[in-house]
Protein backbone atom coordinates (compact mmCIF):
# COMPACT_ATOMS: atom_id res chain seq x y z
CA UNK A 1 0.00 0.00 0.00
CA UNK A 2 3.05 2.55 1.10
CA UNK A 3 4.72 1.89 -2.31
CA UNK A 4 1.51 2.25 -4.49
CA UNK A 5 1.24 5.78 -2.67
CA UNK A 6 4.54 6.86 -3.33
CA UNK A 7 4.54 5.69 -6.90
CA UNK A 8 1.43 7.26 -7.54
CA UNK A 9 2.59 10.33 -5.84
CA UNK A 10 6.02 10.62 -7.99
CA UNK A 11 3.93 9.88 -11.20
CA UNK A 12 1.81 12.90 -10.09
CA UNK A 13 4.99 15.20 -9.56
CA UNK A 14 6.38 13.89 -12.99
CA UNK A 15 3.52 14.98 -14.57
CA UNK A 16 3.31 18.63 -13.09
CA UNK A 17 6.90 18.72 -13.72
CA UNK A 18 6.41 17.48 -17.71
CA UNK A 19 3.47 19.80 -18.13
CA UNK A 20 5.27 22.61 -17.28
CA UNK A 21 5.89 24.61 -20.73
CA UNK A 22 8.44 23.20 -23.34
CA UNK A 23 11.51 25.27 -23.83
CA UNK A 24 11.64 27.23 -20.76
CA UNK A 25 15.57 27.84 -19.84
CA UNK A 26 16.95 24.96 -17.96
CA UNK A 27 20.15 25.54 -15.62
CA UNK A 28 22.21 22.41 -16.11
CA UNK A 29 24.15 22.37 -12.87
CA UNK A 30 20.41 22.34 -10.83
CA UNK A 31 19.39 19.96 -12.93
CA UNK A 32 21.98 17.61 -12.71
CA UNK A 33 22.43 18.22 -8.60
CA UNK A 34 18.47 18.55 -7.94
CA UNK A 35 17.32 15.17 -10.10
CA UNK A 36 19.95 13.59 -12.58
CA UNK A 37 22.41 12.95 -10.27
CA UNK A 38 20.30 11.63 -7.38
CA UNK A 39 18.12 9.79 -9.41
CA UNK A 40 20.97 7.84 -11.16
CA UNK A 41 22.53 7.59 -7.92
CA UNK A 42 19.53 5.69 -6.17
CA UNK A 43 19.14 3.02 -9.80
CA UNK A 44 23.34 2.47 -9.54
CA UNK A 45 22.75 1.80 -5.59
CA UNK A 46 20.20 -0.59 -5.85
CA UNK A 47 22.23 -2.26 -8.95
CA UNK A 48 25.33 -2.39 -7.11
CA UNK A 49 23.74 -4.45 -4.31
CA UNK A 50 21.96 -6.65 -6.33
CA UNK A 51 24.62 -7.25 -8.98
CA UNK A 52 25.78 -11.38 -9.38
CA UNK A 53 28.82 -12.41 -10.32
CA UNK A 54 27.81 -12.13 -14.08
CA UNK A 55 27.04 -8.66 -13.99
CA UNK A 56 23.61 -9.25 -14.02
CA UNK A 57 20.66 -8.71 -11.32
CA UNK A 58 20.18 -11.30 -9.00
CA UNK A 59 16.81 -11.96 -8.38
CA UNK A 60 17.10 -12.91 -4.86
CA UNK A 61 18.02 -8.95 -3.99
CA UNK A 62 15.33 -7.60 -6.33
CA UNK A 63 11.85 -7.23 -3.70
CA UNK A 64 9.92 -5.17 -4.12
CA UNK A 65 11.25 -2.31 -2.50
CA UNK A 66 13.98 -2.60 -4.71
CA UNK A 67 12.36 -2.28 -7.79
CA UNK A 68 10.50 0.21 -6.41
CA UNK A 69 13.45 2.55 -6.03
CA UNK A 70 14.32 1.54 -9.61
CA UNK A 71 11.66 2.03 -10.78
CA UNK A 72 11.41 5.36 -9.16
CA UNK A 73 14.77 6.98 -9.76
CA UNK A 74 14.36 5.96 -13.89
CA UNK A 75 10.95 8.21 -13.58
CA UNK A 76 12.48 11.28 -12.25
CA UNK A 77 15.65 10.92 -14.33
CA UNK A 78 13.44 10.86 -17.25
CA UNK A 79 11.71 13.96 -15.91
CA UNK A 80 14.77 15.68 -15.65
CA UNK A 81 16.44 14.41 -18.61
CA UNK A 82 12.94 15.55 -20.70
CA UNK A 83 13.84 19.01 -19.24
CA UNK A 84 17.39 19.67 -20.57
CA UNK A 85 16.18 17.65 -23.80
CA UNK A 86 13.46 20.28 -24.67
CA UNK A 87 14.81 23.68 -22.96
CA UNK A 88 14.20 26.36 -25.50
CA UNK A 89 17.77 28.07 -23.70
CA UNK A 90 20.65 25.76 -21.91
CA UNK A 91 22.36 27.52 -18.98
CA UNK A 92 25.33 26.32 -17.58
CA UNK A 93 25.89 27.64 -14.11
CA UNK A 94 28.68 24.85 -12.52
CA UNK A 95 30.91 23.79 -11.52
CA UNK A 96 31.45 24.80 -8.29
CA UNK A 97 34.61 26.50 -7.06
CA UNK A 98 37.68 24.97 -4.75
CA UNK A 99 39.20 27.49 -2.86
CA UNK A 100 37.76 29.96 -5.75
CA UNK A 101 39.26 27.97 -8.48
CA UNK A 102 37.85 25.51 -10.74
CA UNK A 103 38.33 21.76 -9.72
CA UNK A 104 41.30 20.61 -11.85
CA UNK A 105 39.74 18.33 -14.83
CA UNK A 106 37.20 20.23 -14.96
CA UNK A 107 35.88 23.06 -17.58
CA UNK A 108 35.28 26.51 -15.80
CA UNK A 109 31.17 27.80 -16.56
CA UNK A 110 32.27 29.72 -19.45
CA UNK A 111 34.20 26.65 -21.09
CA UNK A 112 30.89 24.72 -20.66
CA UNK A 113 28.44 27.13 -22.03
CA UNK A 114 30.81 27.38 -25.19
CA UNK A 115 30.79 23.86 -25.57
CA UNK A 116 26.82 23.63 -24.99
CA UNK A 117 26.19 26.46 -27.31
CA UNK A 118 28.83 24.95 -29.99
CA UNK A 119 26.28 22.11 -30.34
CA UNK A 120 23.39 22.31 -28.62
CA UNK A 121 21.34 19.57 -30.82
CA UNK A 122 24.04 17.21 -29.59
CA UNK A 123 23.44 17.85 -26.06
CA UNK A 124 19.49 18.01 -25.91
CA UNK A 125 19.87 14.74 -28.26
CA UNK A 126 22.23 13.28 -25.38
CA UNK A 127 19.32 14.38 -22.90
CA UNK A 128 16.59 12.84 -25.09
CA UNK A 129 18.86 9.77 -25.17
CA UNK A 130 18.95 9.54 -21.37
CA UNK A 131 15.33 10.04 -21.55
CA UNK A 132 14.42 6.76 -23.06
CA UNK A 133 16.54 5.06 -21.47
CA UNK A 134 15.07 5.99 -18.08
CA UNK A 135 11.64 4.76 -19.64
CA UNK A 136 13.33 1.92 -20.51
CA UNK A 137 13.89 1.48 -17.28
CA UNK A 138 11.03 2.08 -15.30
CA UNK A 139 8.98 -0.48 -18.01
CA UNK A 140 11.71 -2.97 -17.09
CA UNK A 141 11.40 -2.19 -13.24
CA UNK A 142 7.01 -2.12 -13.36
CA UNK A 143 7.74 -5.73 -15.46
CA UNK A 144 10.46 -7.11 -12.96
CA UNK A 145 12.24 -8.06 -15.60
CA UNK A 146 15.62 -9.17 -14.38
CA UNK A 147 17.44 -8.86 -18.02
CA UNK A 148 16.49 -5.59 -19.46
CA UNK A 149 16.85 -3.52 -16.16
CA UNK A 150 20.47 -5.08 -15.10
CA UNK A 151 21.48 -4.43 -18.71
CA UNK A 152 20.09 -0.60 -18.56
CA UNK A 153 21.45 -0.27 -15.27
CA UNK A 154 24.33 -1.12 -15.87
CA UNK A 155 24.84 1.46 -19.63
CA UNK A 156 23.50 4.39 -17.61
CA UNK A 157 27.57 5.23 -17.00
CA UNK A 158 28.34 5.02 -20.59
CA UNK A 159 25.44 7.67 -21.19
CA UNK A 160 26.97 9.72 -18.64
CA UNK A 161 30.45 9.75 -19.52
CA UNK A 162 29.70 10.51 -23.25
CA UNK A 163 27.82 13.62 -22.21
CA UNK A 164 30.52 14.34 -19.56
CA UNK A 165 33.28 13.92 -22.61
CA UNK A 166 31.35 16.42 -24.65
CA UNK A 167 30.06 18.67 -22.10
CA UNK A 168 31.87 18.81 -18.77
CA UNK A 169 35.60 17.76 -19.47
CA UNK A 170 38.00 20.24 -20.78
CA UNK A 171 39.17 19.60 -24.32
CA UNK A 172 42.74 19.00 -25.21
Amino acid sequence: MKWTIAITALAIGAAAIAAEPAGEAVDVRSNMVEGVNPAALAIWDVGNAAMDENGGLDPTQMDAAAWAKVAEGAQSLGTYAHRLAVAKVIRASGPDLVGGKVPEGVSSREQIQAMIDANPAGFRASAAAMEEQAKALAAAATKHDLKAAGELIGSFDQACQGCHQNYWYPKP
